[in-house]
């Protein structure tokens, strides 16, 4: 009886745990993936940084 309740206990702590970091890995998978493209649409609307001209030698 109680080899099945700690046999019973540590089954659900693991698949908790495993749904747990599951959620978390596709919940930040899809927030960073938006950052991402939030972020490179945000760069791509930059004007372009002029080049700098080369100083006279003297």
């Amino acid at each position: 009886m109680t080899n099945d309740l700690f046999m019973g206990f540590w089954i659900a702590m693991i698949g908790c745990s495993i749904v747990w970091y599951g959620f978390l890995l596709f919940w930040l998978g899809i927030r960073g993936g938006r950052e991402i493209v939030r972020m490179a649409r945000v760069l791509g609307a930059r004007p372009a940084h002029p080049t700098p001209r080369e100083t006279p030698r003297e």
